[in-house]
């Protein structure tokens, strides 16, 4: 009956292979990554800037460049021409860009306007003109559905103007939105293709050299595969598709399978030569099929209870408003569900079926473990204290954390992205903008004359800013005034004196529209568009810089009895406010899920020891690594990314695994009457070994992937490798030191 249900499971797990096969290639395809979209709709920051999205064309902007691309280059004209009409660039007569727009048109359209070239050109530099007056660039739009084919659509322009200009792509600098998020995405599918095989490879062989048996590392490395599958399917038949954070998923559902795999060879081989030393035993069955029972009675509530804590960790992640994170608690949950499942029902089978006896026996580390009860016995006064002192230093670099999500924090400096920044913003200008958006609610026609001055003194104080390298608005298109025209009222008297007449007041706001620098709506009220410009290489405090900013504008726009004007509103967006928006989210998060995950964890743990002191000393090695780590950070000053900011829950609900297993054998030890320090020996030898093959198969197996080139995905990979040491450290050392003191009386019934 047994075997049939063996043969029945591995049936069914082999039926669902190709479904899931096909499932998770269509995962591993991936998506379009885009970091502006990580905040909800439900965000005023994102609502503010989708507004602006919805009011003047799409925020996803392409801006190229290259040696030799001139405001003089006659075959600029040829590029846009083609980008405008080629059929490449449409799906079913919709065109996949929203505008298209070069510093050669806009200087064009100022010649035309009688403007002298002595005055056009100076007017457009730092933002569309480089310093030499000449170097000039494209700023491209892509549409919604322009975003989706990113990949070939700038493939196929860097083809135009490799005919056009004879500049190879090697030669195009490239930079905006679309480039950030198609570099994530190339970023990220190449982690996959290098390094995905390659920490297998390592997870394996580790697993192999820990295990010492061939086979017992193939039964645990083929269910770990097995769940890896089955999570990656999860995503895919959920409608969704890799990204730069669920990278990391896959290796880290592969090294938590084998992490429970292994407690349970070893289980299963401490069971096997208990049985063996027992002569009452059956000799016609080995002793196998009862090991698998005791295999399965030892391991299942350690095993449940450890995935229990470590599926609370991943779903703290749930609690954040960025979409990423959210989605990598969502599916690791899910994935370490899957996980326990698998390895519970078909470990213990597969082992009493094909593991090779007497792998390792009981006293082969048995010495060494000793060892190390004797010395935390006779030190853990003086290690808890030492714990302590680390623990209260962490508390001081926890005060220092900062995050980012700006470029330079997203890839390595020698990236070909981060490349074509730096060679842009020297010889174009800078690239981080920030948008004022000014409403009028008047529909007077000729109330643009006064509009456009209040536009122009805003503009001119926002080119005042000691970080602000360059701005553009509709002003640009207006001609020179004298000096005693400068302020809005003068202006509004100098239109009547047909300094500004009506006739070059609606080209102006004709040259602004296409230029997206003007939004007229049904009812004829006005929105104009003010963009600054920063540079990325500038380490910019965004939050006191655009509260500076947004002040200082509102300040200007008033009366001259400092009441603020009434019918006009002003706000600012853009992607620096959308980054500072996303960074202040961040390191929120990390608190909000850390301390969800740790009130969550604490409650069970109490539970679990029947005591609120037992559980909250139990808490203590698990949450020493996160101190140790994220402190360490604070100290060193080194800012928080998306990926950094997941792994303190993360590393929280797996650090909990350990601890479990080895307070479960350290009880059971106790309750057959052994004092705390022979239960504190035998936890070492049932629980060592498992914890040091684990903590080293996971380090192995994620360490692989800080090699990474996206950063948060690499900054991932070794903070959890060092947050498995420092829960190695807390779980071996730590733990058995609490329970020999005074507080280890708690965990004794």
């Amino acid at each position: 009956m047994r075997q049939r249900r063996i043969y029945l499971i591995v049936g069914y797990a082999l039926l669902l292979l190709p479904t899931m096969l096909i499932e998770a290639s269509q995962a591993l395809k991936g998506g379009a990554n885009s970091p502006l979209e990580w905040l909800p709709p439900s965000d005023s920051t994102r609502q503010t800037y989708d507004a602006c999205v919805k009011t003047f064309g799409a925020g996803d902007i392409c801006i190229v460049s290259w040696p030799g691309c001139s405001i003089h280059l006659r075959e600029l004209d040829d590029v846009t021409q083609r980008l405008r009409h080629d059929a490449v660039f449409f799906h079913d007569e919709h065109w996949y860009f929203d505008n298209i727009v070069s510093g050669r048109d806009l200087v064009g359209a100022l010649l035309r306007s009688g403007q002298p070239a002595a005055f056009a050109i100076p007017r457009l530099q730092n933002v569309f003109i480089g310093p030499d007056g000449e170097t000039t660039c494209l700023a491209i739009g892509f549409t919604k559905d322009g975003v989706r084919q990113r990949a070939s659509l700038v493939r196929e322009i860097q083809s135009v103007i490799q005919e056009a200009c004879g500049v190879s792509p090697d030669e195009q600098h490239m930079a905006g939105p679309i480039i950030d998020g198609l570099s994530v995405d190339e970023a990220s599918n190449r982690t996959l293709q290098r390094l995905a095989p390659l920490s297998s490879l390592i997870v394996f062989i580790t697993a192999v050299i820990c295990l010492r048996s061939w086979r017992d590392a193939i039964i645990v490395f083929a269910l770990s595969l097995y769940c890896q599958l089955a999570t990656l399917a999860l995503v895919s038949f959920c409608g969704d598709s890799m990204s730069a954070l669920l990278v990391v998923l896959p290796p880290l559902i592969q090294v938590l399978a084998l992490a429970g795999g292994i407690h349970l060879v070893n289980y299963f081989r401490d069971a096997t030569h208990e049985l063996e030393a027992d002569p009452t035993r059956d000799p016609a069955d080995a002793g196998r099929s009862t090991a698998v029972q005791q295999t399965w009675k030892s391991g299942w509530l350690p095993c449940v209870l450890s995935s229990g804590t470590t599926i609370v960790g991943m779903a703290s992640l749930t609690v954040s408003h960025l979409e990423p994170i959210r989605d990598f608690g969502v599916y690791a949950a899910c994935g370490v569900i899957i996980t326990t499942l698998v390895v519970l029902s078909a470990v213990p089978v597969l082992l009493g079926k094909w593991s090779v006896a007497g792998a390792r026996r009981p006293a082969d580390h048995a010495a060494g473990w000793d060892a190390l009860a004797l010395t935390m016995q006779e030190t853990h006064w003086f290690v808890v204290l030492v714990f302590a002192l680390g623990i209260a230093v962490a508390t001081q670099g926890l005060q220092k954390i900062q995050t980012s999500v700006r470029i330079e924090t997203l890839f390595r400096e020698d990236s070909r992205v981060l490349s074509d920044y730096r060679w842009l913003e020297q010889h174009v200008g800078p690239l981080v903008p920030v948008e004022v958006l000014v409403s009028f609610d008047s529909t007077d026609e000729e109330d643009t004359y006064n509009q456009l001055a209040w536009i122009r003194s805003l503009e001119t104080h926002l080119a005042s800013h000691a970080q602000v390298e360059g701005t553009i608005s509709a002003a640009t298109f207006l001609p020179s005034l004298p000096t005693a025209v400068r302020s809005p009222s003068a202006l509004a008297v100098a239109a009547g004196a047909r300094l500004l007449p009506s006739q070059l007041a609606s080209e102006v706001a004709a040259h602004a529209q296409s230029s997206q620098l003007l939004a007229v709506a049904p009812n004829k009220s006005r929105t104009w568009r003010i963009r600054g410009f920063m540079s990325s290489a500038d380490d910019l405090e965004y939050e006191s810089l655009l509260d500076d900013i947004e002040s200082q504008l509102r300040a200007k726009l008033s009366s001259p009895d400092g009441r603020p004007l009434t019918g006009v509103t002003l706000a600012t967006t853009g992607t620096m406010p959308m980054v500072h928006r996303i960074q202040y989210q961040l390191l929120g998060d990390l608190r909000t899920s850390f301390l969800v995950a740790l009130l969550i964890i604490l409650v069970v743990m109490t539970i679990l020891q029947g005591s609120l002191v037992a559980g909250t000393v139990a808490m203590i090695p698990n949450v020493f690594p996160t101190f140790a780590v994220f402190a360490t950070l604070g100290w060193w000053e080194v800012p928080l990314d998306i990926g950094s900011v997941m792994t303190a829950s993360v590393a929280l609900g797996v650090a909990v695994d350990d601890t479990l297993h080895f307070l479960t054998a350290f009880q059971r030890a106790s309750a057959r009457g052994l004092s705390r320090r022979e239960a504190v020996q035998v936890a070492y030898r049932r629980c060592g070994t498992a914890i040091l093959q684990t903590s080293v198969i996971c380090a192995a197996g994620m360490a692989m992937f800080s090699l990474g080139e996206f950063v948060p995905t690499a900054r991932f990979a070794w903070m959890m490798v060092s947050l498995f040491g420092a829960a190695l450290l807390g779980d071996l050392i730590l733990l058995p030191c609490l329970l020999l003191g005074p507080l280890g009386r708690f965990f004794v019934e």
